[in-house]
């Protein structure tokens, strides 16, 4: 999925952030890890679509959705 950008921060950083998804089973949230992906998928389109509403959109809800996991884990 990261391969094809070409700023290597950016990449670098989808790369840690793929490998912490991966983590969140470890707070036994069942479905956590591919609720993030998906969310992930939304934003990796938009902006290569060089669609900024919609990015901004993805990320929002992908930052609202995270935060609510974050808050179910630790009760």
């Amino acid at each position: 999925m990261t391969r094809p950008a070409t700023n290597t921060v950016v990449v670098e950083n989808l790369d840690q952030t793929l490998i912490r998804m991966v983590l969140y089973s470890g707070y036994g949230q069942s479905g956590a890890p591919v609720e993030a992906w998906e969310e992930h998928q939304l934003i990796s389109e938009a902006i290569p679509a060089k669609d900024p509403d919609a990015a901004a959109h993805a990320m929002g809800a992908h930052l609202t959705a995270g935060l609510g996991r974050i808050r179910k884990a630790i009760g």
